[in-house]
């Protein structure tokens, strides 16, 4: 199967058609217009806190993997895990230095 990419990146101010299987979108409605790829495929949104901020508030994930990691790190981003209060999860692994969580959206 071929895979299809969408890239959302806030550089761009306008869709941009890299190749076939390639898009970038600077926004969630930009994304929400794309009608090239095909819908009968499983979609997989991977990022960082703003992606993943912008897919929940819409409801458009069925599930969410989530890493804790134990140790703080510094940083200007935090992912708004209250976004997730609801969702039933099941922890995949644990160690000691990390713990990851598989949420099933319960109103997908």
């Amino acid at each position: 199967d071929t895979h299809h990419c969408i890239v959302f990146s806030k550089k761009f101010s306008s869709t941009q058609y890299i190749t076939k299987q390639l898009v970038i979108v600077p926004t969630l409605e930009a994304f929400q217009t794309l009608t090239t790829f095909p819908s009968h495929k499983s979609s997989y949104m991977m990022g960082g806190a703003g992606v993943a901020d912008l897919f929940l508030k819409q409801n458009l994930l069925d599930d969410f993997l989530l890493t804790k990691i134990v140790r703080a790190y510094p940083g200007d981003t935090y992912f708004n895990q209250d976004l997730l209060a609801h969702w039933p999860r099941t922890c995949i692994k644990k160690t000691s230095g990390f713990t990851i969580f598989h949420y099933i959206n319960p109103t997908p």
